[in-house]
């Protein structure tokens, strides 16, 4: 009896742990992958999560491209991004989710610039 009250109390504990550590905590991405050669354009990312996301894969080595509406905002995103990842390889994209024009007129500027786009983070929008 003791040993089956034993074993109940240890998995109760390891439920405790592991929902305490991968869900009710948050999760991060586990990948701490370089990134280095790889383009990266993210939506809305002069603030929130789309911000911390250019943070984390400028760290990486990727060179981030900012795809923001407001380029006032997006220029202070840029300089604290730079900053806190050490990597200057972060560019601004004025981009309107809400305006196909502005939609088509960031693609053909993106696909003129670039030669590869390895990830797109639909982070923006309503």
């Amino acid at each position: 009896m003791v040993m089956v009250d034993f074993l109940i109390i240890s998995i109760i504990m390891l439920v405790l742990y592991v929902s305490n550590k991968y869900y009710w905590s948050g999760t991060q991405c586990p990948s701490h992958d370089r990134m280095d050669g790889k383009t990266v354009v993210i939506t809305g990312s002069n603030t929130g999560i789309g911000k911390y996301t250019a943070i984390e894969l400028a760290k990486r080595g990727a060179h981030v491209i900012l795809a923001c509406r407001d380029r006032k905002r997006a220029e202070k995103a840029l300089k604290d991004i730079c900053r806190l990842s050490g990597n200057n390889n972060v560019e601004i994209e004025i981009l309107d989710l809400a305006s196909l024009k502005s939609v088509r007129e960031c693609a053909k500027r993106l696909r003129r610039r670039l030669s590869k786009l390895d990830v797109l983070i639909n982070n923006a929008g309503e």
